[in-house]
């Protein structure tokens, strides 16, 4: 949390990694979009700000790979949702980022509510260009 990674298109700094049955944008004050989690799921929710290093636009489609392994082989792989100043979230096919701008994007994977409640082990892959990090949340 709060490291930075990069490849040669984009720096994305990890701004918050956590379990949410509801994920809200950061206004809430008027109309805004969010992500429910189905009965019996949650999403492991990772917050980031991604920085577009490129001399051209950035797709938000694809900067980056989510995946969560709970208990060493049960994998499950998430979606990126960028922010948006008017609706809190809007799609990723529809949205690129200037050079040398910043957009925020957060990264959503659905698993079973067993994988927050039990004390198995659990642990986030991101797979950036070539290079795999991983995060261990227990």
């Amino acid at each position: 949390i709060g490291k930075t990674i990069s490849d040669d298109r984009a720096e994305i700094t990890i701004k918050k990694i956590e379990f949410s049955y509801d994920v809200l944008p950061d206004d809430t004050s008027s109309f805004y979009t969010h992500y429910p989690a189905e009965t019996g799921m949650v999403y492991l929710h990772v917050d980031t700000d991604v920085k577009n290093i490129q001399k051209q636009n950035l797709d938000c489609d694809g900067i980056m790979t989510v995946k969560v392994d709970y208990n060493d082989g049960y994998k499950y792989t998430g979606f990126e949702i960028p922010e948006d100043s008017t609706t809190g979230f809007t799609y990723s096919s529809i949205v690129s980022i200037a050079p040398l701008t910043t957009q925020g994007v957060r990264f959503l994977v659905e698993c079973p509510q067993e994988v927050e409640e039990s004390q198995n082990p659990v642990k986030v892959i991101f797979n950036l260009g070539s290079d795999e990090y991983e995060y261990v949340i227990r």
